[in-house]
């Protein structure tokens, strides 16, 4: 039995002497990630910056944090009422009988967040889990090691592992955390990496849950306003650095508003980013040389590339980091 395996039953049976905690309990676990963000906001945003180079906190604030906060938001406007049992109706046959739903913890949830946005994405799912009343396990992305090991220690100073753990490290730890027999799995991520994660988790019957990245078509039809459409595309294709799930891949536009879409989409980026050395950087040298590809690959198949910023070569993540 190995160190995962073993650190796996504690938490269960941490989570079976409390199967279904009250929702005060529950409330109160959300609360703490709450402070935990509040508290640490500035350190987390030098943290993002030295994984990704250059990270405006703007925008990690936005991005990041924003999204965490509103999912607790959310959670404790509603929870209470998620709790209720749900009536449900009975056949006359079963006379004076009741029947209602009632919603039950599942477990330990394990959770296996990406890089792109290393808070958001590993928080917010903790959340959904802990106001289910489970107990959360996390394996953050190793691309952003940085942020990853930060988190980790956030989370072990603000709960106690059997609570919510984390576990950082490479593939390897990736691939024993996948195949756990957790009660619920969630993976956000590639397509390919997703496959390998509902492999390892099919052969414990674990269900799983994967948000996976796609191809993402903007449409523009006759009857758009081509600047709005324009300042939509560029703000969604340049959040980040472009490293978003949902960001647009290409545009489908009728030939004769060409002109005026590139025209409209170069304005807009240089209203929008005026400064085009506060670009998100790339994660790190795998992602600079998957972009130089593509660049690369569509002018060799006859693309025309146009720049919409004049930018500098991205910067790289210093060695170091003092908080």
């Amino acid at each position: 039995m190995n160190r995962f395996t073993i650190q796996l039953n504690e938490i269960k049976a941490a989570f079976a002497a409390e199967p279904n905690p009250s929702l005060e309990v529950r409330l109160e676990r959300i609360g703490r990630i709450e402070k935990m963000l509040e508290a640490n906001e500035e350190k987390i945003c030098k943290v993002l910056t030295a994984d990704f180079g250059v990270r405006h906190s703007v925008e990690s604030r936005l991005a990041e944090f924003q999204m965490v906060y509103q999912a607790c938001k959310y959670t404790r406007t509603h929870l209470k009422e998620w709790m209720k049992p749900v009536q449900m109706e009975t056949p006359s046959f079963m006379g004076s009988s009741q029947a209602w739903i009632e919603s039950q913890s599942l477990g330990v949830v394990g959770i296996m967040s990406p890089w792109n946005y290393p808070i958001q994405l590993a928080l917010v799912p903790a959340i959904a889990a802990l106001a289910a009343g489970n107990r959360v396990w996390l394996k953050p992305s190793e691309r952003s090691s940085r942020t990853s090991g930060f988190l980790a220690g956030l989370i072990q100073e603000y709960f106690h592992p059997s609570e919510f753990c984390v576990s950082t490290g490479g593939v390897d730890v990736a691939e024993q955390f996948a195949a756990l027999p957790f009660d619920h799995l969630l993976f956000t991520g590639s397509e390919s990496i997703g496959k390998k994660v509902m492999r390892a988790a099919a052969k414990n019957l674990t269900p799983v849950t994967l948000e996976l990245g796609g191809k993402t078509p903007a449409i523009i039809d006759a009857s758009a306003k081509i600047k709005d459409a324009a300042a939509a595309i560029v703000y969604g294709k340049l959040l980040n650095g472009g490293q978003t799930c949902i960001a647009p891949d290409y545009v489908l536009i009728e030939k004769n508003n060409l002109d005026e879409f590139i025209q409209e989409l170069q304005t807009a980026a240089q209203s929008q980013f005026s400064n085009p050395e506060e670009l998100t950087g790339p994660i790190d040298d795998e992602q600079l040389q998957y972009w130089q590809h593509l660049v690369a690959d569509a002018i060799d198949r006859g693309a025309k590339a146009i720049p919409l910023l004049s930018n500098p070569s991205p910067q790289q993540a210093p060695e170091g980091l003092n908080l």
